[in-house]
C-alpha cells in the first residue's frame, strides 16, 4: 500500500487544490459571469463529450488495465501495447463521427424545444469528444506506469484557471459566445497535448505495433471484455450522466446549470475516492490475475473504510455549510433552489465511498460480464425514476433519482461480490465510523449560527471538524488514517523545532 498511499495522498492534494480553483469558478466565477443558460451549456457540452468517448473509446481504457501484465516487458517495447492503446480509440472515434452524422437530426429534435442553444453548438461536441478520449487514455496510461500526479494536476488545476480567465474574459465582453465556446473546447486540446508530451518525458511513446502476444489465446479473451466493456460504458454513463440530458431536455438549460453548480458543490466528496481508485485499479487486477483473494479482501475493506471516514467528513461539512455557501456566491438566490441536490448527490457519493472497490473487483474478475446486467438494470432504474421525479421535483427530482441508483447498484454489487468472490467491505470499524458521523453532526446543534457567513464557515467546519476527526484519532477507527496523521504532526513538529 506504500506507493498506494503517497501516491494518492500526492493526487488528493492536487485534487483538492483543484478543488479549490473550483469552488471559485463554480461558486464564484460562474454565477457572477454566466447565465445559468450558458452555465448549463458549457455542462451539456462536457457531459456529451463524456457520454460519445465512452463508445468511442471501444473498452481500450479497461481492458489496457486488465491486460497490462500480460504485455508488460519492457525488453520488447512493451509487446506493441502503446500502439493498441492509442489505435483502438482513434477507430471507436472515427465510427462515433460516422454515428454523429445519421443521428444528428434526431438529437437536435430532443433538445430545440428546451434547450435551442445546445442545438446551435452541437458540432462543437465533435472535437470536445476527441479530446474528452485521449484525455482519458493519456490518464489511463499514466496510472499504469504509477504516476497519477501530473496528469490530475493539468486535469483539475490547469483547466479550471484557464477556464477562470475564460470566463471573466468574456464577461467582460472581449469575446462573443460563440469565441467563448471555441476557446472553451480548445483548452481540453491542450490538456490532451500536455499529457502527451508528459508520458513520452517519462517513458519514450513508441508507437510500433507488435501483434504477437495477440496470436495466442489471449486475443479472444481481449475482444470478449472489451466487447463487454463498450456495453457496460454505455450503460454506466446513460445511468450516471442521464440527469443533465434529462433536465435540459423537459426542463430547459437554465435548470441544468443550477443543477451542475449543485452536484460540483457535492463532488467535492468523492475526489479523494478518484485518486485512490486510479492507484488501486492495476493493483486490483494484478491480485485478481492471482488469485490473491487475502490481498483482494484487505484492499476491499481499507478502501471502503478510509473513503468512507474522508467522504463523510466532507458531506458534513458541505452539508452543514450549505445555506453559508448561498449566502457568499453571487445571485446566490438563484442557485439556493439546487440546495437539496447538494444533499442527495452528497449522500449518493457517501455511500458510493462506502462499497469500496466493489465495481473495480467485480469488472477484473472472470465474473466481470455480469457487470453488463448490473449496469442496465442501473441505467433502467435511473432513467426511470428521472422520468417519475423530474417532472414532480424538477432538479431535486433528478438527484434524489441519482442516489435511489447508486445504492441500487451498490448494494447488488456488494451481495454478488460476497457470493462470488467471498469478500465484503465490511466490519466493526464501519460502525463506529457512522457513529463518529453521528455524534458530530449532534455537535451542529450545540454551536451558534454567526452573522458573518464566512466567518460561520470557518468556525463551523473547524469544531466539527476536529471533533470527528479526534473521535476517528481517538478510537483508532482506522490504521491508515492515524498513520497519516502520525506523519503530519511528526512533520509539523519537526518543521517548528527549525
Amino acid at each position: 500500500m506504500g506507493v498506494v498511499v503517497r501516491q494518492s495522498i500526492k493526487a488528493s492534494i492536487v485534487s483538492y487544490a483543484g478543488a479549490c480553483m473550483g469552488a471559485l469558478l463554480v461558486i464564484f466565477v460562474y454565477p457572477k459571469s454566466l447565465t445559468p443558460e450558458q452555465i448549463g451549456l458549457t455542462r451539456i457540452l462536457a457531459e456529451a463529450a463524456i457520454l460519445f468517448s465512452s463508445f468511442a473509446q471501444l473498452g481500450s481504457n479497461f481492458a489496457a488495465i486488465k491486460f497490462f501484465p500480460y504485455f508488460k516487458d519492457s525488453s520488447k517495447n512493451d509487446n506493441g501495447f502503446t500502439f493498441l492503446v492509442f489505435f483502438v480509440p482513434l477507430v471507436g472515434f472515427m465510427l462515433f463521427i460516422i454515428l454523429f452524422e445519421v443521428f444528428q437530426n434526431q438529437i437536435i429534435s430532443l433538445f430545440s424545444k428546451n434547450s435551442g442553444l445546445f442545438t446551435k453548438y452541437l458540432y462543437y461536441v465533435i472535437p470536445l469528444t476527441f479530446f474528452t478520449l485521449y484525455t482519458i487514455i493519456t490518464e489511463t496510461y499514466a496510472s499504469l506506469l504509477q504516476r497519477i500526479v501530473v496528469p490530475k494536476f493539468i486535469k483539475e488545476i490547469l483547466i479550471r484557471i484557464l477556464t477562470i480567465i475564460l470566463v471573466v474574459v468574456f464577461y467582460y465582453g472581449w469575446l462573443t459566445l460563440d469565441q467563448f465556446v471555441l476557446y472553451f473546447v480548445l483548452m481540453y486540446g491542450a490538456a490532451t497535448v500536455l499529457n502527451l508530451l508528459y508520458l513520452h518525458s517519462i517513458q519514450p511513446l513508441r508507437f510500433r505495433p507488435d501483434f504477437t502476444v495477440l496470436r495466442g489465446p489471449l486475443k479472444k479473451d481481449i475482444l470478449l471484455f472489451t466487447t463487454y466493456v463498450i456495453a457496460v460504458g454505455i450503460g454506466s454513463i446513460v445511468a450516471n450522466r442521464i440527469d443533465v440530458f434529462m433536465l435540459s431536455n423537459q426542463m430547459n438549460l437554465a435548470g441544468a446549470g443550477i443543477f451542475s453548480i449543485a452536484f460540483f458543490i457535492a463532488s467535492f466528496i468523492e475526489m479523494p475516492s478518484r485518486a485512490i481508485f486510479q492507484m488501486i485499479t492495476p493493483f486490483t487486477s494484478d491480485a485478481l490475475k492471482n488469485d490473491d483473494i487475502t490481498l483482494i479482501d484487505s484492499l476491499y475493506k481499507r478502501t471502503s473504510l478510509n473513503q468512507l471516514i474522508v467522504a463523510g467528513l466532507l458531506f458534513l461539512i458541505i452539508w452543514i455549510n450549505a445555506d453559508n455557501i448561498f449566502k457568499i456566491m453571487p445571485n446566490g438566490k438563484i442557485f439556493e433552489t439546487g440546495k437539496y441536490v447538494i444533499f442527495f448527490i452528497g449522500l449518493a457519493k457517501v455511500f458510493d465511498a462506502l462499497t469500496g472497490i466493489n465495481a473495480i473487483i467485480l469488472g477484473y474478475s472472470k465474473y466481470y460480464y455480469y457487470t453488463l446486467y448490473f449496469i442496465f438494470f442501473l441505467a433502467v432504474i435511473a432513467v426511470g425514476n428521472n422520468l417519475y421525479f423530474i417532472p414532480r421535483w424538477g432538479i431535486v427530482g433528478s438527484a434524489f433519482s441519482t442516489f435511489v441508483s447508486i445504492v441500487l447498484y451498490n448494494v447488488i454489487l456488494v451481495i454478488f461480490v460476497k457470493w462470488k468472490i467471498g469478500v465484503q467491505p465490511f466490519t466493526k470499524h464501519t460502525i463506529f465510523a457512522f457513529v463518529s458521523l453521528a455524534f458530530a453532526y449532534c455537535f451542529t446543534y450545540a454551536l451558534p449560527v454567526l452573522s458573518n457567513p464566512i466567518v460561520d464557515m470557518m468556525v463551523r467546519s473547524t469544531l466539527i471538524g476536529s471533533v470527528f476527526v479526534f473521535t476517528i484519532y481517538r478510537f483508532k477507527v482506522s490504521d491508515d488514517i492515524n498513520a497519516v496523521i502520525h506523519v503530519g504532526v511528526q512533520r509539523a513538529v519537526a518543521f517548528i523545532k527549525r
